[in-house]
């Protein structure tokens, strides 16, 4: 009886065990499939590249790199319209293509009145900065159907061209690297407006944008 009871303890234990290793590897694989889906676009993902990225943004989406002290106005108009832009484009009241557009002409309006030194014309300026909000306004959906909105992809999207910006501008990457990156993005718009070209958008299709937005993404932080 005694060895009999020994036994069915000790089989007892491997079996729990067993168990015990089985559940970790389950929880282990679901962490990792969870890890791969929390990329969305955080810029500390850019590792050691972080602070100069962040500063990048602060120079271009923030203004910084166009406006001195005195123009404080300035810049708080040039990012505020960046941001409105980015909000509009998140949230699908326009195409990334304007907004794409949208942001290279901001961009180019502070640089030009940065060239222009002290010929800097700040109601000339503000006039610019003004057309551009009142374009996009022009160009966006009053209503947009909520079974079609993807803020995270569209969110990483957005991340993607600041991320090519910056990489441009620091000549961290290539031109090559550039229409590499191109390719991939202008495909994924054109799946993406696939997808919602009948104002909706299936389960299966939403997770294929945002699979195949998180690889893009991995891929541009890949090649920094």
């Amino acid at each position: 009886m005694k060895n009999t009871f020994t036994s069915i303890l000790a089989l007892s234990l491997i079996i729990v065990s067993t168990s015990a290793q089985a559940k970790g590897k389950i929880g282990h694989k679901k962490h990792r499939k969870h890890a791969v889906k929390s990329v969305v676009g955080d810029t500390s993902e850019f590792g050691v590249l972080k602070d100069k990225f962040s500063a990048h943004q602060r120079l271009t989406s923030g203004g910084g790199e166009y406006y001195t002290k005195s123009e404080s106005r300035l810049r708080a108009e040039h990012s505020q319209l960046y941001h409105s832009i980015q909000r509009a484009v998140t949230e699908d009241r326009i195409s990334e293509q304007d907004a794409r557009d949208a942001i290279n002409y901001l961009l180019k309006v502070g640089a030009k009145h940065l060239a222009a030194g002290d010929a800097a014309s700040f109601t000339k300026t503000s006039e610019e900065l003004s057309q551009i909000k009142k374009s996009i306004k022009a160009k966006m959906t009053e209503k947009v159907p909520a079974g079609i909105i993807t803020p995270n992809v569209n969110r990483l999207q957005f991340q993607m061209e600041e991320a090519i910006r910056f990489g441009e501008a620091t000549d961290r990457l290539s031109s090559g690297d550039i229409k590499s990156l191109r390719r991939k993005i202008d495909s994924l718009e054109a799946q993406e407006d696939k997808a919602k070209a009948d104002e909706t958008l299936s389960d299966r299709d939403h997770e294929k944008l945002l699979q195949d937005s998180r690889e893009i993404w991995q891929d541009t932080l890949g090649k920094f």
